[in-house]
Protein backbone atom coordinates (compact mmCIF):
# COMPACT_ATOMS: atom_id res chain seq x y z
CA UNK A 1 0.00 0.00 0.00
CA UNK A 2 2.62 2.15 0.76
CA UNK A 3 4.18 1.61 -2.24
CA UNK A 4 1.37 2.74 -4.16
CA UNK A 5 0.39 5.79 -2.15
CA UNK A 6 4.30 7.02 -3.21
CA UNK A 7 3.86 5.94 -6.31
CA UNK A 8 0.86 8.15 -7.30
CA UNK A 9 2.24 11.01 -5.36
CA UNK A 10 5.15 10.42 -8.13
CA UNK A 11 3.05 10.32 -11.14
CA UNK A 12 0.99 13.43 -9.79
CA UNK A 13 3.59 15.90 -9.08
CA UNK A 14 4.97 15.32 -12.31
CA UNK A 15 6.22 18.51 -14.16
CA UNK A 16 5.79 17.72 -17.54
CA UNK A 17 3.42 19.98 -19.96
CA UNK A 18 0.31 21.08 -18.24
CA UNK A 19 -2.86 18.76 -19.99
CA UNK A 20 -6.41 19.27 -18.93
CA UNK A 21 -9.71 16.84 -18.70
CA UNK A 22 -10.04 14.78 -22.03
CA UNK A 23 -12.46 12.07 -23.64
CA UNK A 24 -15.51 11.36 -24.85
CA UNK A 25 -17.46 11.70 -21.91
CA UNK A 26 -15.87 15.80 -21.51
CA UNK A 27 -19.23 18.00 -22.52
CA UNK A 28 -19.70 21.58 -22.75
CA UNK A 29 -22.16 23.42 -20.75
CA UNK A 30 -22.73 27.08 -19.66
CA UNK A 31 -25.62 26.62 -17.27
CA UNK A 32 -23.41 26.31 -14.34
CA UNK A 33 -22.14 29.82 -14.41
CA UNK A 34 -20.60 29.45 -10.87
CA UNK A 35 -17.52 27.51 -12.31
CA UNK A 36 -14.65 29.98 -13.33
CA UNK A 37 -11.95 29.53 -14.74
CA UNK A 38 -8.03 31.53 -13.63
CA UNK A 39 -5.78 32.48 -15.98
CA UNK A 40 -2.59 32.00 -14.61
CA UNK A 41 0.42 31.96 -17.05
CA UNK A 42 -0.86 30.67 -20.38
CA UNK A 43 -3.27 28.42 -18.67
CA UNK A 44 -6.64 28.25 -17.47
CA UNK A 45 -7.10 26.45 -14.31
CA UNK A 46 -10.55 25.94 -13.03
CA UNK A 47 -12.61 27.63 -9.88
CA UNK A 48 -16.03 27.78 -8.20
CA UNK A 49 -17.33 30.63 -6.93
CA UNK A 50 -18.69 30.61 -3.49
CA UNK A 51 -19.34 34.43 -2.56
CA UNK A 52 -20.20 36.80 -5.34
CA UNK A 53 -16.33 38.56 -5.59
CA UNK A 54 -14.50 35.18 -3.85
CA UNK A 55 -13.38 32.12 -6.03
CA UNK A 56 -12.32 28.91 -4.53
CA UNK A 57 -9.68 26.36 -5.49
CA UNK A 58 -6.63 24.58 -5.10
CA UNK A 59 -3.54 26.69 -3.41
CA UNK A 60 -0.85 25.34 -5.62
CA UNK A 61 -1.60 27.26 -8.70
CA UNK A 62 -0.70 29.85 -7.60
CA UNK A 63 2.92 28.80 -6.66
CA UNK A 64 5.31 31.59 -7.80
CA UNK A 65 2.59 33.83 -9.01
CA UNK A 66 2.11 37.37 -9.63
CA UNK A 67 -1.14 38.49 -9.01
CA UNK A 68 -1.56 41.34 -11.42
CA UNK A 69 -1.48 38.51 -13.92
CA UNK A 70 -4.21 36.83 -12.33
CA UNK A 71 -7.68 37.17 -14.78
CA UNK A 72 -10.78 35.06 -14.03
CA UNK A 73 -13.18 34.06 -16.72
CA UNK A 74 -17.68 32.96 -15.88
CA UNK A 75 -18.27 29.28 -17.11
CA UNK A 76 -20.33 31.92 -19.23
CA UNK A 77 -18.48 33.44 -22.36
CA UNK A 78 -21.09 36.23 -22.87
CA UNK A 79 -20.37 37.51 -19.11
CA UNK A 80 -17.63 40.25 -17.96
CA UNK A 81 -14.28 38.62 -16.55
CA UNK A 82 -13.13 39.70 -13.43
CA UNK A 83 -9.37 40.32 -11.63
CA UNK A 84 -8.26 38.79 -8.91
CA UNK A 85 -6.65 41.03 -6.14
CA UNK A 86 -5.56 38.61 -3.57
CA UNK A 87 -5.06 34.88 -2.50
CA UNK A 88 -5.46 33.57 0.91
CA UNK A 89 -3.99 30.08 1.19
CA UNK A 90 -5.40 27.42 3.79
CA UNK A 91 -2.63 28.04 6.19
CA UNK A 92 -2.09 23.99 7.15
CA UNK A 93 0.21 22.59 4.92
CA UNK A 94 -1.60 19.33 4.17
CA UNK A 95 -4.60 21.46 2.71
CA UNK A 96 -5.07 22.10 -1.09
CA UNK A 97 -7.52 25.17 -0.48
CA UNK A 98 -6.97 28.84 -1.55
CA UNK A 99 -9.59 31.47 -2.21
CA UNK A 100 -9.10 34.45 -4.44
CA UNK A 101 -10.60 37.66 -4.13
CA UNK A 102 -11.85 39.11 -6.72
CA UNK A 103 -11.51 43.48 -7.76
CA UNK A 104 -15.34 43.64 -7.96
CA UNK A 105 -18.41 40.92 -7.63
CA UNK A 106 -19.44 38.84 -10.66
CA UNK A 107 -22.89 39.19 -11.87
CA UNK A 108 -23.47 35.44 -10.98
CA UNK A 109 -25.25 33.36 -8.25
CA UNK A 110 -22.53 31.53 -6.01
CA UNK A 111 -22.50 27.68 -5.87
CA UNK A 112 -24.45 26.28 -2.87
CA UNK A 113 -22.38 25.24 -0.35
CA UNK A 114 -22.69 21.33 1.19
CA UNK A 115 -24.39 20.45 4.62
CA UNK A 116 -23.33 17.35 4.82
CA UNK A 117 -19.45 16.15 4.33
CA UNK A 118 -20.54 14.28 1.10
CA UNK A 119 -23.48 13.64 -0.80
CA UNK A 120 -26.91 11.00 0.35
CA UNK A 121 -26.22 8.07 -1.93
CA UNK A 122 -30.53 8.54 -2.34
CA UNK A 123 -30.45 12.05 -2.44
CA UNK A 124 -27.67 12.77 -5.47
CA UNK A 125 -28.52 12.10 -9.00
CA UNK A 126 -25.82 13.03 -10.16
CA UNK A 127 -22.08 14.69 -9.74
CA UNK A 128 -19.96 16.58 -12.07
CA UNK A 129 -16.17 18.36 -12.00
CA UNK A 130 -16.11 21.76 -13.96
CA UNK A 131 -12.72 22.45 -15.74
CA UNK A 132 -11.41 24.48 -18.72
CA UNK A 133 -9.47 23.43 -22.03
CA UNK A 134 -8.27 23.68 -25.53
CA UNK A 135 -9.36 21.17 -28.40
CA UNK A 136 -5.59 21.78 -29.62
CA UNK A 137 -2.74 24.08 -28.75
CA UNK A 138 -3.22 27.92 -29.78
CA UNK A 139 -7.09 27.46 -29.53
CA UNK A 140 -9.00 29.36 -27.45
CA UNK A 141 -9.90 27.66 -24.15
CA UNK A 142 -13.69 26.91 -23.57
CA UNK A 143 -15.48 25.89 -20.07
CA UNK A 144 -15.88 22.11 -20.56
CA UNK A 145 -17.53 19.61 -17.59
CA UNK A 146 -17.58 15.44 -17.44
CA UNK A 147 -19.74 13.14 -15.23
CA UNK A 148 -17.95 11.56 -11.91
CA UNK A 149 -18.58 8.42 -9.95
CA UNK A 150 -17.61 8.87 -6.08
CA UNK A 151 -15.12 6.00 -5.12
CA UNK A 152 -15.35 4.18 -1.88
CA UNK A 153 -13.15 4.75 0.97
CA UNK A 154 -11.99 1.60 0.92
CA UNK A 155 -10.39 1.61 -2.27
CA UNK A 156 -9.89 5.26 -2.02
CA UNK A 157 -7.97 5.04 0.78
CA UNK A 158 -5.02 3.77 -1.20
CA UNK A 159 -4.62 7.10 -2.72
CA UNK A 160 -5.44 9.68 -0.56
CA UNK A 161 -3.48 11.46 2.23
CA UNK A 162 -6.16 12.09 5.44
CA UNK A 163 -9.82 11.89 6.23
CA UNK A 164 -10.33 15.41 4.75
CA UNK A 165 -10.02 14.11 1.15
CA UNK A 166 -12.26 11.95 -0.61
CA UNK A 167 -11.62 10.27 -4.47
CA UNK A 168 -14.07 10.85 -7.31
CA UNK A 169 -13.30 8.69 -10.96
CA UNK A 170 -15.02 10.10 -14.55
CA UNK A 171 -18.10 7.90 -15.53
CA UNK A 172 -16.90 7.22 -18.90
CA UNK A 173 -13.35 4.78 -18.95
CA UNK A 174 -12.00 7.01 -21.50
CA UNK A 175 -12.14 10.33 -19.99
CA UNK A 176 -9.27 11.67 -17.77
CA UNK A 177 -8.63 14.45 -15.20
CA UNK A 178 -4.60 15.77 -15.67
CA UNK A 179 -2.51 18.35 -14.04
CA UNK A 180 -4.54 21.52 -15.42
CA UNK A 181 -7.83 20.47 -13.73
CA UNK A 182 -6.72 21.09 -10.48
CA UNK A 183 -8.99 23.89 -8.39
CA UNK A 184 -11.82 21.94 -10.86
CA UNK A 185 -15.27 21.81 -8.30
CA UNK A 186 -16.90 18.50 -8.47
CA UNK A 187 -20.60 19.66 -7.67
CA UNK A 188 -23.79 17.00 -7.20
CA UNK A 189 -27.28 17.38 -7.40
CA UNK A 190 -28.97 17.34 -4.66
CA UNK A 191 -33.07 17.79 -4.81
CA UNK A 192 -33.10 19.38 -7.89
CA UNK A 193 -30.11 21.81 -6.64
CA UNK A 194 -26.64 21.90 -7.26
CA UNK A 195 -24.37 21.58 -4.58
CA UNK A 196 -20.32 22.06 -3.97
CA UNK A 197 -18.77 19.28 -2.40
CA UNK A 198 -14.98 18.95 -3.36
CA UNK A 199 -12.42 21.10 -4.99
CA UNK A 200 -9.99 18.66 -7.63
CA UNK A 201 -6.42 18.47 -5.80
CA UNK A 202 -4.34 15.68 -7.81
CA UNK A 203 -4.32 13.09 -10.06
CA UNK A 204 -2.80 11.48 -12.97
CA UNK A 205 -2.95 11.99 -16.52
CA UNK A 206 -4.40 9.41 -18.91
CA UNK A 207 -5.03 6.86 -16.69
CA UNK A 208 -9.01 6.21 -15.50
CA UNK A 209 -7.68 3.37 -13.01
CA UNK A 210 -6.52 5.87 -10.16
CA UNK A 211 -9.12 8.29 -9.27
CA UNK A 212 -8.53 12.31 -8.54
CA UNK A 213 -8.03 13.31 -4.90
CA UNK A 214 -10.51 16.35 -4.32
CA UNK A 215 -10.46 18.48 -1.20
CA UNK A 216 -13.62 18.12 0.71
CA UNK A 217 -15.09 21.38 1.14
CA UNK A 218 -17.63 20.84 4.30
CA UNK A 219 -14.69 20.46 6.89
CA UNK A 220 -13.37 23.70 6.14
CA UNK A 221 -16.54 25.86 6.04
CA UNK A 222 -15.74 27.61 8.58
CA UNK A 223 -12.33 28.56 7.54
CA UNK A 224 -14.21 29.82 4.09
CA UNK A 225 -16.64 31.85 6.02
CA UNK A 226 -14.35 33.55 8.57
CA UNK A 227 -12.14 34.63 5.66
CA UNK A 228 -14.82 36.01 3.54
CA UNK A 229 -16.24 37.98 6.61
CA UNK A 230 -13.13 38.91 7.67
CA UNK A 231 -11.37 40.67 4.03
CA UNK A 232 -14.66 41.53 2.72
Amino acid sequence: MLFLQLLFLVLALNTYEVSSISGNGVETNTDWNWVVGIKVGSHVYPGVLVRENWVLTSKHIFDGVAMDSVSVSPFNPHLPKGKGVRVINFSDHRYDLALLQLESELNVVPIILPKTAMPDAKAATMCHVGSWNAKQPGLSWRAVSARVRLVDNKRCNTFKPDQHTFCASANVTDTTFCQGDSGGPLYCEVNKEWVLFGVASRGVCNNPSIPTIFSSVYDQLKWLDCQTEKND
